[in-house]
């Protein structure tokens, strides 16, 4: 069931964060964060099962509060040139990411298919898991964009050691339900970093 007011708040949450100028970088970051947010809730709509295991609500409650924590109470100096380039370069994987993201959404599979197939169109052809590989580098692009590099730090810890698991453990479900997909997993690469 759709509710208008959750979108339009979506809504004035991104415009609020587009139009305002470069000292409020957080407001970008919890704009772009809605417009997400937006994509996923319309796709379920679709009645597209995400099966979001891998990463959880918890999870993007706790990184995202480390960010905007850090992005608040750790004074930065972003006068230089190489933190012009970063965060340029971050700018650029936000806007990817998001696109990715997507690009992602249109291509997944509504749950009327049933059964867990292999997916091998869009994105699929070269990323084993495009959905999560956006969600990844949308929260790297932030942390750089934002110059918290302690929240980096944090969450690649949080890839190594929650993400990669929870992974595995879903591709070793994936390999016992369906035969081809382990063909599917050595020709395509995961999309994860640290991770074949």
């Amino acid at each position: 069931m759709e509710c208008p007011s959750f979108y339009f708040a979506l809504g004035s949450l991104f415009m609020l964060g587009i139009s305002h100028s470069s000292c409020y970088l957080a407001l970008h970051i919890v704009s772009s964060t809605s417009l997400l947010i937006f994509l996923h809730s319309r796709e379920r709509v679709r009645n597209i099962d995400f099966g979001m295991r891998i990463i959880r609500h918890d999870d993007f409650v706790i990184l995202f509060g480390c960010l905007l924590l850090e992005s608040l109470f750790v004074p930065k100096s972003a006068g230089y040139f190489g933190g012009r380039v970063l965060k340029a370069v971050a700018a650029c994987g936000l806007v990817f990411s998001i696109t990715f993201f997507f690009v992602t959404l249109r291509h997944m599979p509504d749950n009327k298919t049933g059964g867990r197939r292999i997916q091998r169109s869009g994105p699929y052809r070269f990323v084993r898991h495009p959905l999560y590989s956006s969600l990844i580098l949308y929260w790297a692009s932030c942390t750089i964009y934002l110059s918290c590099f302690v929240s980096l730090a944090i969450f690649l810890w949080f890839v190594s050691s929650r993400i990669i698991p929870r992974i595995k453990e879903c591709e070793r479900e994936m390999v016992s339900t369906s035969s081809e997909y382990m063909e599917y997993r050595k020709a395509v690469w995961s999309g994860i970093p640290m991770y074949r």
